[in-house]
């Protein structure tokens, strides 16, 4: 297939943009001026200068597609405006250009457990379960799945929600790797052990194009943010939940580290630090990697179950999550990051 990519030049699009050459497809990336291109320059890959608020430019980029993987968007932001306007009103505009093509190419958008919510001492997060984001990050994440589903009989959409997505290239979790490495401690949020679904960027990509083939597409029930089927949304994980003290210790393992020491951080430890990045975030107006909505994050456990996805898909993932962390490892030490 001939499938376009926005947001080609992040960490989730350099393992997008590898799987779908693997697999044969025509790979066009919609590139704003200025990205760094390195991971992904390839000969058989073409590039289309532009972003989301060129209407021109994604009409352009979008020409002769029969998919798009919206991977475009904002994770770290000053502004609940700011999340806004990449992350609903790019979308937007993404939706108005492709739905007056003749034939719309398929629309895989790649969401956010965030913009479900927190699992909280609940089961796994499940498709059908109603949406309550807590952060300005999932909230902006969940209205572009509302303007999806208004869009759903125009241009064929799916929704895939991801856990915490990690690998080579991913600077998101880069510190945690860094601090076992260096400290040999893991750092874990206030006195309860927290628990994450994981999923390495190479299996969250191989679900993308499997959705893109022979998923579902979704219905209009998901716009006010109850979709009781669930119809057209995926989960992505490669687990229903691991604690954060046990990825520690496999992060050590995969350093050679012999053992890794859990450090639980005070609620008012965690509420301090926040505040400070919150100030200097305000003061600044640029981004800063711990604020107020990280510390919200944390308190939480963020699980969810990728088993609609394994049974009506027969999507498997067959490479452990240990595994996958040693593969990070051994990526961020070739590329001279650890």
């Amino acid at each position: 297939m001939r499938s376009l990519i926005t947001g080609a030049s992040g960490f989730i699009g350099y393992h997008l943009v590898r799987r779908l050459r693997a697999a044969g497809d025509d790979v066009r990336c919609l590139i704003r001026s200025g990205s760094d291109t390195g991971f992904i320059k390839f000969s058989d890959v073409e590039f289309v200068y532009g972003d989301l608020n060129d209407d021109s430019g994604l009409v352009r980029a979008a020409e002769g597609c029969e998919v798009i993987y919206h991977l475009a968007g904002r994770v770290r932001a000053v502004s609940k405006r700011d999340f806004l306007a990449v992350n609903c009103d790019g979308t937007q505009n993404l939706l108005n250009a492709i739905s007056k093509m003749t034939t719309p190419p398929i629309l895989v958008y790649v969401s956010s457990l965030a913009a479900a919510g927190p699992s909280g001492s609940e089961p796994p997060k499940v498709e059908s379960d109603v949406s309550v984001p807590i952060t300005d990050y999932g909230e902006s994440k969940l209205i572009a799945e509302r303007l999806i589903a208004g869009f759903c009989s125009r241009v064929p959409c799916s929704i895939v929600r991801p856990a915490i997505v990690f690998g080579g290239a991913d600077r998101m979790n880069l510190d945690l790797f860094r601090t076992v490495s260096r400290l040999g401690i893991c750092p874990v949020p206030g006195w309860r052990a927290r628990t994450y679904s994981w999923i390495h960027a190479e299996d969250l990509s191989e679900l993308l194009r499997v959705v893109a083939i022979r998923g579902e597409r979704v219905d209009a029930n998901v716009v006010d943010g109850v979709n009781p089927s669930g119809v057209g949304m995926y989960y992505a994980s490669g687990d229903d939940g691991t604690e954060l003290s046990e990825v520690g210790k496999m992060i050590g393992k995969s350093l050679g580290r012999r053992g890794v020491f859990t450090v639980h951080f005070p609620p008012l430890t965690m509420f301090v630090v926040s505040t400070f990045y919150e100030v200097k975030k305000i003061l600044t107006g640029k981004n800063v990697p711990y604020d107020w909505s990280k510390a919200i994050e944390s308190k939480n456990n963020w699980c969810c179950s990728a088993q609609k996805a394994k049974q009506q898909l027969n999507f498997k993932i067959t490479t452990t999550i240990e595994e996958r962390i040693q593969e990070t490892t051994n990526w961020y030490k070739e590329k001279g990051w650890l």
